[in-house]
Protein backbone atom coordinates (compact mmCIF):
# COMPACT_ATOMS: atom_id res chain seq x y z
CA UNK A 1 0.00 0.00 0.00
CA UNK A 2 1.27 2.88 -1.18
CA UNK A 3 2.47 5.74 2.21
CA UNK A 4 -0.30 7.62 3.11
CA UNK A 5 1.83 10.46 3.70
CA UNK A 6 3.16 10.79 0.27
CA UNK A 7 -0.33 10.38 -0.85
CA UNK A 8 -1.87 13.46 0.81
CA UNK A 9 1.39 15.25 0.20
CA UNK A 10 0.97 15.12 -3.66
CA UNK A 11 -2.77 16.51 -3.00
CA UNK A 12 -1.94 18.87 -1.05
CA UNK A 13 1.38 20.65 -1.74
CA UNK A 14 2.16 22.95 -4.46
CA UNK A 15 6.21 22.39 -3.41
CA UNK A 16 8.72 20.45 -5.43
CA UNK A 17 10.19 20.60 -2.13
CA UNK A 18 7.53 18.47 -0.37
CA UNK A 19 7.46 16.58 -3.34
CA UNK A 20 10.99 15.72 -2.88
CA UNK A 21 10.50 15.58 0.28
CA UNK A 22 7.17 12.76 0.44
CA UNK A 23 7.85 10.57 -2.41
CA UNK A 24 9.89 10.00 -5.49
CA UNK A 25 8.49 12.62 -8.40
CA UNK A 26 10.29 12.25 -11.01
CA UNK A 27 12.01 9.02 -10.98
CA UNK A 28 13.64 7.41 -13.24
CA UNK A 29 12.09 3.84 -13.68
CA UNK A 30 12.59 0.53 -15.81
CA UNK A 31 11.97 -3.45 -14.71
CA UNK A 32 14.18 -6.21 -13.63
CA UNK A 33 12.44 -9.49 -13.63
CA UNK A 34 9.11 -9.42 -11.78
CA UNK A 35 10.43 -5.99 -9.99
CA UNK A 36 10.04 -2.44 -10.96
CA UNK A 37 12.78 -0.08 -10.21
CA UNK A 38 12.46 3.84 -9.59
CA UNK A 39 15.12 5.66 -9.07
CA UNK A 40 15.09 9.25 -7.55
CA UNK A 41 16.65 12.11 -6.23
CA UNK A 42 17.99 15.51 -7.05
CA UNK A 43 21.05 18.09 -7.06
CA UNK A 44 20.83 21.02 -4.92
CA UNK A 45 22.69 24.01 -4.28
CA UNK A 46 21.79 26.46 -1.24
CA UNK A 47 23.02 29.47 -0.06
CA UNK A 48 22.32 32.00 2.63
CA UNK A 49 23.35 35.44 3.20
CA UNK A 50 23.18 36.37 6.99
CA UNK A 51 21.93 39.58 7.24
CA UNK A 52 22.76 41.03 10.82
CA UNK A 53 24.64 37.78 12.27
CA UNK A 54 25.87 34.30 11.59
CA UNK A 55 22.03 32.81 12.26
CA UNK A 56 23.35 29.15 9.79
CA UNK A 57 23.07 25.96 11.24
CA UNK A 58 25.36 23.20 12.27
CA UNK A 59 23.79 21.59 9.70
CA UNK A 60 24.50 23.94 6.72
CA UNK A 61 23.42 26.74 5.48
CA UNK A 62 19.88 24.86 4.63
CA UNK A 63 18.68 26.00 7.61
CA UNK A 64 18.39 29.19 9.89
CA UNK A 65 19.27 28.36 13.35
CA UNK A 66 17.44 29.64 16.76
CA UNK A 67 20.19 28.93 18.76
CA UNK A 68 22.61 30.76 16.99
CA UNK A 69 20.53 33.59 16.39
CA UNK A 70 20.37 33.98 20.44
CA UNK A 71 24.18 33.19 20.67
CA UNK A 72 25.53 35.32 18.16
CA UNK A 73 23.51 38.39 18.75
CA UNK A 74 24.88 38.12 21.91
CA UNK A 75 28.71 38.07 20.70
CA UNK A 76 27.82 40.53 18.31
CA UNK A 77 29.10 38.89 15.11
CA UNK A 78 27.91 40.30 12.17
CA UNK A 79 26.46 38.25 9.27
CA UNK A 80 28.22 36.59 5.91
CA UNK A 81 27.65 34.30 2.91
CA UNK A 82 27.71 30.60 2.69
CA UNK A 83 27.04 27.99 0.32
CA UNK A 84 26.83 23.94 -0.15
CA UNK A 85 25.19 21.39 -1.90
CA UNK A 86 24.72 18.79 1.31
CA UNK A 87 21.19 18.82 0.91
CA UNK A 88 20.95 16.85 -2.61
CA UNK A 89 19.74 13.50 -2.20
CA UNK A 90 19.49 9.68 -3.56
CA UNK A 91 17.04 7.18 -3.45
CA UNK A 92 15.83 3.95 -4.58
CA UNK A 93 11.84 1.94 -4.61
CA UNK A 94 11.67 -1.70 -5.43
CA UNK A 95 7.86 -2.24 -6.14
CA UNK A 96 7.38 -6.41 -6.86
CA UNK A 97 4.43 -8.18 -8.37
CA UNK A 98 3.65 -9.63 -5.41
CA UNK A 99 2.90 -5.89 -3.92
CA UNK A 100 6.39 -5.80 -1.50
CA UNK A 101 7.40 -2.49 -1.94
CA UNK A 102 10.97 -1.30 -0.81
CA UNK A 103 12.63 2.25 -0.66
CA UNK A 104 16.11 2.81 0.62
CA UNK A 105 17.27 6.91 0.19
CA UNK A 106 19.61 9.03 2.14
CA UNK A 107 21.19 12.71 1.21
CA UNK A 108 24.21 14.41 2.43
CA UNK A 109 23.15 16.57 5.07
CA UNK A 110 25.87 17.21 7.60
CA UNK A 111 28.84 16.67 4.86
CA UNK A 112 29.06 12.99 4.89
CA UNK A 113 25.65 10.50 3.18
CA UNK A 114 22.96 9.60 5.78
CA UNK A 115 20.14 7.43 5.82
CA UNK A 116 17.07 8.94 5.52
CA UNK A 117 14.36 6.03 4.96
CA UNK A 118 15.11 2.50 4.71
CA UNK A 119 11.27 0.57 4.69
CA UNK A 120 9.57 -1.94 3.42
CA UNK A 121 5.68 -1.95 3.06
CA UNK A 122 3.29 -5.26 2.17
CA UNK A 123 -0.79 -5.03 2.47
CA UNK A 124 -0.86 -2.27 5.37
CA UNK A 125 1.88 -2.84 7.28
CA UNK A 126 5.32 -0.91 6.87
CA UNK A 127 8.60 -1.78 9.04
CA UNK A 128 11.83 0.21 8.99
CA UNK A 129 12.83 4.23 8.97
CA UNK A 130 10.54 6.93 7.35
CA UNK A 131 8.63 9.50 8.18
CA UNK A 132 6.68 9.32 11.69
CA UNK A 133 3.57 8.15 11.48
CA UNK A 134 3.08 11.51 14.17
CA UNK A 135 3.77 13.82 11.07
CA UNK A 136 2.01 15.17 7.64
CA UNK A 137 2.58 17.54 5.10
CA UNK A 138 -1.11 18.39 4.95
CA UNK A 139 -0.92 22.59 6.50
CA UNK A 140 2.48 22.65 4.95
CA UNK A 141 3.39 26.05 3.80
CA UNK A 142 6.10 25.75 0.86
CA UNK A 143 10.03 27.43 2.15
CA UNK A 144 13.19 27.56 0.71
CA UNK A 145 14.75 27.17 4.38
CA UNK A 146 15.03 22.90 4.93
CA UNK A 147 13.32 23.20 8.30
CA UNK A 148 10.98 25.77 7.50
CA UNK A 149 8.52 27.04 9.82
CA UNK A 150 8.04 26.36 13.41
CA UNK A 151 5.23 25.27 14.79
CA UNK A 152 4.32 22.58 11.74
CA UNK A 153 1.89 19.74 12.68
CA UNK A 154 3.85 17.09 14.94
CA UNK A 155 7.85 15.24 14.69
CA UNK A 156 8.72 16.61 10.89
CA UNK A 157 11.85 13.80 11.38
CA UNK A 158 12.33 10.13 10.47
CA UNK A 159 12.30 7.07 13.06
CA UNK A 160 11.88 3.34 13.40
CA UNK A 161 8.83 1.87 13.41
CA UNK A 162 6.10 -0.74 12.36
CA UNK A 163 2.90 1.38 11.39
CA UNK A 164 -0.34 -0.43 10.08
CA UNK A 165 -2.40 1.60 7.81
CA UNK A 166 -6.59 0.74 7.03
CA UNK A 167 -8.07 3.68 5.06
CA UNK A 168 -7.29 6.85 6.06
CA UNK A 169 -6.00 5.46 9.68
CA UNK A 170 -2.37 4.75 10.40
CA UNK A 171 -1.11 3.59 13.83
CA UNK A 172 2.34 2.47 14.73
CA UNK A 173 4.71 2.02 17.54
CA UNK A 174 7.60 3.54 16.77
CA UNK A 175 11.54 4.25 18.31
CA UNK A 176 11.35 6.15 21.77
CA UNK A 177 12.97 9.34 20.25
CA UNK A 178 14.28 11.73 19.28
CA UNK A 179 17.10 9.83 20.15
CA UNK A 180 20.03 11.97 21.55
CA UNK A 181 17.70 14.10 22.88
CA UNK A 182 17.33 13.37 26.52
CA UNK A 183 15.76 15.48 29.26
CA UNK A 184 17.62 18.29 29.50
CA UNK A 185 17.16 19.81 32.99
CA UNK A 186 18.14 17.51 36.38
CA UNK A 187 16.05 17.79 39.39
CA UNK A 188 17.32 21.33 40.55
CA UNK A 189 16.13 22.91 37.58
CA UNK A 190 19.47 23.03 35.88
CA UNK A 191 20.88 22.32 32.68
CA UNK A 192 22.85 18.85 32.61
CA UNK A 193 26.12 18.94 30.52
CA UNK A 194 26.27 17.03 27.47
CA UNK A 195 28.70 14.76 29.22
CA UNK A 196 25.88 13.56 31.82
CA UNK A 197 22.69 13.60 29.58
CA UNK A 198 23.05 9.37 28.98
CA UNK A 199 21.85 9.03 32.44
CA UNK A 200 18.78 10.02 31.15
CA UNK A 201 17.01 7.59 28.85
CA UNK A 202 13.53 7.35 27.29
CA UNK A 203 13.41 3.45 26.18
CA UNK A 204 11.86 1.19 28.20
CA UNK A 205 8.58 1.44 26.06
CA UNK A 206 7.79 2.19 22.54
CA UNK A 207 5.73 5.52 21.64
CA UNK A 208 2.70 4.72 20.18
CA UNK A 209 1.19 7.25 17.18
CA UNK A 210 -2.21 7.30 15.92
CA UNK A 211 -3.06 9.40 12.71
CA UNK A 212 -6.25 9.96 10.90
CA UNK A 213 -5.82 12.13 6.97
CA UNK A 214 -8.18 12.46 4.65
CA UNK A 215 -9.93 15.17 2.36
CA UNK A 216 -13.73 16.70 1.90
CA UNK A 217 -13.88 18.83 -1.70
CA UNK A 218 -11.04 21.04 -1.38
CA UNK A 219 -10.50 20.58 2.20
CA UNK A 220 -7.91 18.36 3.21
CA UNK A 221 -6.87 17.47 6.83
CA UNK A 222 -4.87 15.53 9.30
CA UNK A 223 -5.52 14.88 13.17
CA UNK A 224 -2.69 12.91 15.46
CA UNK A 225 -1.56 11.96 18.56
CA UNK A 226 1.65 10.50 20.42
CA UNK A 227 1.69 8.72 23.70
CA UNK A 228 5.52 7.84 25.21
CA UNK A 229 6.79 7.25 28.53
CA UNK A 230 9.14 9.67 29.83
CA UNK A 231 11.89 7.52 31.91
CA UNK A 232 14.03 9.84 33.79
CA UNK A 233 17.16 8.38 35.40
CA UNK A 234 19.76 10.88 37.51
CA UNK A 235 23.04 9.63 39.03
CA UNK A 236 25.10 10.93 40.97
CA UNK A 237 27.05 13.82 39.29
CA UNK A 238 29.02 16.75 39.96
CA UNK A 239 25.34 19.06 39.99
CA UNK A 240 23.60 16.64 42.58
CA UNK A 241 24.57 14.08 45.24
CA UNK A 242 22.21 10.78 45.37
CA UNK A 243 20.24 9.09 42.56
CA UNK A 244 16.95 10.06 41.08
CA UNK A 245 14.74 7.82 39.14
CA UNK A 246 11.27 8.64 38.60
CA UNK A 247 8.82 8.31 35.03
CA UNK A 248 5.77 9.53 33.56
CA UNK A 249 3.53 9.52 30.27
CA UNK A 250 3.62 12.25 28.00
CA UNK A 251 1.37 13.00 25.04
CA UNK A 252 0.99 15.54 22.59
CA UNK A 253 -1.80 16.06 19.16
CA UNK A 254 -1.97 18.28 16.15
CA UNK A 255 -4.63 18.97 13.95
CA UNK A 256 -3.61 20.11 10.26
CA UNK A 257 -5.56 21.69 7.13
CA UNK A 258 -5.41 22.71 3.53
CA UNK A 259 -7.61 24.74 1.48
CA UNK A 260 -7.11 24.78 -2.33
CA UNK A 261 -8.93 28.45 -2.18
CA UNK A 262 -9.27 29.15 -5.74
CA UNK A 263 -7.15 27.62 -8.78
CA UNK A 264 -4.54 29.36 -8.01
CA UNK A 265 -4.38 29.77 -4.12
CA UNK A 266 -3.76 27.41 -1.28
CA UNK A 267 -4.06 28.10 2.74
CA UNK A 268 -2.61 26.33 5.30
CA UNK A 269 -2.43 26.29 8.82
CA UNK A 270 -1.50 23.97 11.53
CA UNK A 271 -1.59 23.73 15.45
CA UNK A 272 -0.07 21.75 17.88
CA UNK A 273 -0.41 20.90 21.94
CA UNK A 274 2.23 18.73 24.16
CA UNK A 275 2.26 17.84 27.95
CA UNK A 276 5.60 16.16 28.30
CA UNK A 277 6.35 15.75 24.97
CA UNK A 278 8.13 18.50 23.75
CA UNK A 279 10.57 16.20 21.41
CA UNK A 280 6.95 15.83 19.42
CA UNK A 281 6.59 19.89 19.47
CA UNK A 282 8.59 20.80 16.31
CA UNK A 283 11.52 23.48 16.68
CA UNK A 284 10.44 24.48 19.81
CA UNK A 285 13.88 24.89 22.78
CA UNK A 286 16.84 25.71 21.24
CA UNK A 287 16.07 24.99 17.92
CA UNK A 288 14.44 20.98 17.69
CA UNK A 289 12.27 19.77 20.25
CA UNK A 290 12.88 21.44 24.49
CA UNK A 291 13.17 19.19 27.31
CA UNK A 292 9.83 17.10 28.26
CA UNK A 293 10.25 17.67 32.14
CA UNK A 294 12.34 18.30 34.88
CA UNK A 295 13.00 17.15 38.66
CA UNK A 296 11.38 18.60 41.21
CA UNK A 297 12.98 17.17 44.04
CA UNK A 298 12.44 12.79 43.12
CA UNK A 299 9.60 13.52 41.08
CA UNK A 300 9.53 14.12 36.87
CA UNK A 301 7.01 16.47 36.25
CA UNK A 302 5.75 17.46 32.56
CA UNK A 303 6.73 20.89 30.88
CA UNK A 304 3.96 21.79 28.71
CA UNK A 305 3.84 23.78 24.72
CA UNK A 306 1.75 24.84 21.94
CA UNK A 307 2.58 25.85 18.77
CA UNK A 308 1.33 26.45 15.09
CA UNK A 309 1.75 27.69 11.56
CA UNK A 310 -0.28 29.64 9.18
CA UNK A 311 0.46 30.09 5.69
CA UNK A 312 -0.37 30.72 2.23
CA UNK A 313 0.86 29.77 -1.73
CA UNK A 314 -0.46 31.76 -5.32
CA UNK A 315 0.53 30.53 -8.13
CA UNK A 316 1.88 33.02 -10.49
CA UNK A 317 3.54 32.20 -13.90
CA UNK A 318 5.90 29.04 -13.38
CA UNK A 319 5.82 29.25 -10.18
CA UNK A 320 4.43 30.23 -6.61
CA UNK A 321 5.22 32.44 -3.93
CA UNK A 322 4.76 31.27 -0.42
CA UNK A 323 4.67 33.27 2.75
CA UNK A 324 4.17 31.84 6.39
CA UNK A 325 4.34 32.04 9.93
CA UNK A 326 5.45 30.02 12.35
CA UNK A 327 5.86 29.73 16.30
CA UNK A 328 6.26 27.49 19.07
CA UNK A 329 6.19 28.31 22.73
CA UNK A 330 7.45 25.93 26.26
CA UNK A 331 5.72 26.80 29.34
CA UNK A 332 8.63 26.88 31.79
CA UNK A 333 6.93 29.27 34.91
CA UNK A 334 6.09 26.16 36.65
CA UNK A 335 9.72 25.21 36.47
CA UNK A 336 10.54 28.94 38.04
CA UNK A 337 8.78 28.48 40.59
CA UNK A 338 9.41 24.99 41.61
CA UNK A 339 12.70 26.49 42.21
CA UNK A 340 12.83 30.14 42.90
CA UNK A 341 16.41 30.23 43.59
CA UNK A 342 17.78 28.34 40.41
CA UNK A 343 18.65 31.05 37.17
CA UNK A 344 19.68 28.94 34.35
CA UNK A 345 15.57 28.43 33.44
CA UNK A 346 16.02 32.00 32.56
CA UNK A 347 17.90 30.94 29.79
CA UNK A 348 15.83 28.42 28.16
CA UNK A 349 13.51 29.32 25.12
CA UNK A 350 10.48 30.15 25.98
CA UNK A 351 9.22 31.32 22.43
CA UNK A 352 10.81 30.55 19.02
CA UNK A 353 8.81 32.19 15.66
CA UNK A 354 9.94 32.57 12.26
CA UNK A 355 8.05 34.48 8.99
CA UNK A 356 8.95 33.68 5.64
CA UNK A 357 8.34 34.73 1.95
CA UNK A 358 9.91 33.08 -1.12
CA UNK A 359 9.41 32.58 -4.42
CA UNK A 360 9.63 29.40 -6.39
CA UNK A 361 10.25 29.55 -10.04
CA UNK A 362 9.95 26.28 -11.97
CA UNK A 363 11.25 27.23 -15.56
CA UNK A 364 11.26 23.82 -16.93
CA UNK A 365 10.22 20.24 -15.46
CA UNK A 366 12.30 18.48 -13.01
CA UNK A 367 14.01 21.93 -11.93
CA UNK A 368 13.34 24.66 -9.61
CA UNK A 369 14.76 28.07 -8.61
CA UNK A 370 13.77 29.69 -5.68
CA UNK A 371 14.36 32.88 -3.14
CA UNK A 372 13.53 33.32 0.48
CA UNK A 373 13.45 35.94 2.80
CA UNK A 374 13.32 34.78 6.81
CA UNK A 375 13.08 36.63 9.98
CA UNK A 376 13.84 34.54 13.13
CA UNK A 377 12.53 36.27 16.23
CA UNK A 378 13.71 34.26 20.25
CA UNK A 379 12.23 35.05 23.69
CA UNK A 380 14.10 33.97 26.71
CA UNK A 381 12.21 32.64 29.72
CA UNK A 382 14.30 36.07 30.94
CA UNK A 383 12.64 38.51 28.97
CA UNK A 384 15.46 38.73 26.75
CA UNK A 385 14.69 38.96 22.72
CA UNK A 386 16.77 38.07 19.76
CA UNK A 387 16.43 38.31 16.18
CA UNK A 388 17.56 37.73 12.85
CA UNK A 389 17.00 38.09 9.26
CA UNK A 390 18.57 35.99 6.33
CA UNK A 391 18.19 35.36 2.85
CA UNK A 392 18.16 32.50 0.73
CA UNK A 393 18.90 30.95 -2.79
CA UNK A 394 18.53 27.27 -3.78
CA UNK A 395 18.57 25.81 -7.19
CA UNK A 396 17.55 21.45 -7.23
CA UNK A 397 17.49 19.78 -10.60
CA UNK A 398 15.42 16.63 -9.97
CA UNK A 399 15.67 13.04 -11.34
Amino acid sequence: MPDVIGRYAVRTTVSVVALAAAGNAAALEWEVGDAKIDLYGFARLNAAFDVDQDATSDFGTQTGSFNKTVENDRANRDGGFGADAEQSRLGVTVKHDTGVRVTVEGDYRGGDFRLRKAYGEYEGILAGQTWSNYNTFVGYTPSVDFDALAGLAGLQDRVAQVRYTIGSLSVAIEEPIPSGRPLEIDRGGNDVPASDRDDFSRDELPTLTARYESSIDAFSYSVAGVVQQVNGNQAETNLISGDAEDDMLGGAAFVAGSYQATEALTLNATFNVSEGANTYLYRSGDDFGAADGYFDGDDLEPISGYGGSIGASYKIGQGSVNLGIGSVTNDWDEVEDDRPTDTSVQSEHETNTNALVNYMWRPADNMMYGVEYQYLDVELQSGESFDANRAMFAAQYSF
